[in-house]
């Protein structure tokens, strides 16, 4: 769930090799995973480390402080949505702390 949810994210290659890994998972074969691509840069990318990613995720929505919570969230979230709303409920959980 998350390889598919994170492979949306950048369109190229991410797409292109979601859909390889996902009609290799269709025709039952299993998926070898993605070369890195290891191709220079045109220009710097400034440092976007894990923390940054979760200091906008956090901030930008309502998040329980108890991560207790987050067992029944899950319950909740995935008789909504299924493996999706789980995926989702948990990325969310290190913002209780």
């Amino acid at each position: 769930m998350a390889d598919t949810i994170n492979s949306l994210y950048i369109v190229h290659p991410g797409w292109t090799q979601l859909a390889v890994r996902l009609q290799e998972l269709w025709q039952g074969r299993e998926p070898q995973p993605a070369a890195p691509d290891t191709s220079p840069l045109p220009y710097p990318i400034p440092y976007l480390g894990e923390e940054q990613a979760g200091a906008v995720f956090c901030g930008d929505s309502p998040n329980p402080r108890d991560p207790q919570v987050y067992h029944r969230l899950e319950e909740a979230s995935a008789a909504r949505t299924g493996d999706a709303g789980r995926y989702w409920t948990w990325a969310a959980e290190p913002c209780a702390t």
